[in-house]
């Protein structure tokens, strides 16, 4: 990209903390919470991987996941000895992943998921989370040309973003000056190869806004084995059942055969697509998560404003500190505004702030202007909360 002409948001786990379903961030994850706690097998797992003298309070998700990955990938060289002693490893990351769907999974807000009972176009019962839905409402548009090149990325598996964003793209005023180009919802559809490109969108079609899920996704599921006629499609068991709004999108929807419990046809496991915010994260397989890796770099290329929302930069998470550096300083800073979104302890200065120090050492050039006490606030301050609850009160 040559100009930088667009906004880019930046979610994190605090953004879906300060939503209306009060989500867990990554460390602590594992304490219980509206009833749910971590399984007996999921415990002991827990226990032999931090020691029985660990409270819950300072297990961080993050951190299992990545143990648990790069186990998975030590365990493709190992004897069948130590496949054996270690096999109690694959057990635990299915416990895991069933303990995440239950931990993460948020109220539709659809009447239905019944494919015919809602379509493009149509006002759903409730919008999303009311401060996404704000954030949303406020830069990604597709009424107002200026916003239909900004582009939304999040790092949280949740499905709450999705949901505010679906909701809203549902919203008649949001398409009625949407022209051609599809959805965001749509365009992550196409990504994940569940719906065809539109045919009349070529390389002289306007680059649009995106939405991009880096770490995948709690209802993403994929077959990983390369030679099934599903492999290397990655199916949303939530919106890939509900057909596009025209037929030159192509019909997303899961495979009839699909069923949580059971195998694909090939006889591989459906696999929870789940990317590990460590060094060594993976993409074999899985090539729609490398496709939205690349995209995010273009995105932040052509960014003027980014909207960081609860992101701690975790210095485990060296991909997302090369993307963040990558793509603000491929070419000069100068001129770019942050706004950072965090909380900060009372009292405490908001620029000796962990989170604040990490992304000016990123990206030292750009105009950061911190917002240490949350994304309420944050609306709050920049008459976003205001707006959005005067426009929903018209919908």
């Amino acid at each position: 990209m040559d100009a930088r002409d667009r906004t880019v948001i930046l979610l994190g786990a605090g953004a879906s903390s300060a939503s209306a379903h009060c989500l867990p961030v990554m460390k602590g994850f594992f304490q219980e919470a509206c009833g749910i706690k971590p399984t007996p097998e999921l415990k002991t797992g827990l226990e032999w991987l931090y020691g029985r003298e660990t409270q819950p309070e300072d297990m961080n998700l993050e951190e299992v996941i990545a143990f648990l990955d790069m186990s998975e990938q030590h365990r493709e060289g190992a004897t069948f000895k130590e496949l054996d002693a270690t096999d109690h490893l694959v057990r635990l990351r299915r416990e895991l992943d069933r303990f995440l769907r239950r931990r993460l999974t948020v109220e539709s807000p659809w009447h239905s998921l019944d494919p015919h009972s809602v379509g493009y176009g149509q006002t759903p019962r409730k919008f999303g989370d009311s401060l996404h839905s704000a954030l949303f409402d406020a830069h990604l548009r597709r009424d107002n040309d200026t916003f239909r090149i900004n582009t939304l990325v999040t790092l949280n598996y949740d499905l709450v973003a999705d949901y505010a964003l679906r909701c809203l793209e549902t919203w008649r005023s949001w398409r009625r000056s949407g022209g051609v180009l599809p959805s965001r919802m749509e365009l992550q559809a196409i990504l994940r190869g569940t719906r065809r490109s539109p045919e009349h969108w070529d390389a002289n079609t306007t680059p649009p806004g995106w939405y991009l899920k880096l770490h995948g996704s709690l209802d993403w599921v994929s077959c990983l084995n390369p030679a099934c006629p599903h492999g290397r499609r990655c199916f949303s068991v939530e919106f890939d059942r509900q057909p596009g709004h025209d037929d030159w999108y192509g019909v997303g929807v899961l495979p009839a055969d699909y069923n949580q419990s059971l195998p694909c046809v090939c006889g591989h496991a459906y696999r929870l697509v789940i990317v590990p915010p460590t060094y060594a994260k993976r993409y074999e397989g899985m090539p729609m998560i490398e496709r939205e890796w690349r995209l995010a770099v273009q995105q932040l290329q052509g960014a003027k404003r980014v909207i960081v929302v609860g992101v701690s930069f975790a210095p485990s998470d060296v991909r997302l500190a090369w993307l963040v550096r990558y793509g603000l300083l491929g070419a000069s800073a100068d001129g770019i505004q942050i706004d950072l979104v965090y909380r900060c302890q009372d009292n405490a200065d908001p620029m000796e702030h962990d989170v604040y120090a990490r992304a000016r050492a990123l990206v030292p050039h750009a105009t950061i202007r911190p917002f240490p006490n949350g994304l309420r606030a944050y609306l709050e301050s920049e008459g976003l909360l205001e707006q959005w609850n005067k426009r929903s009160a018209d919908a």
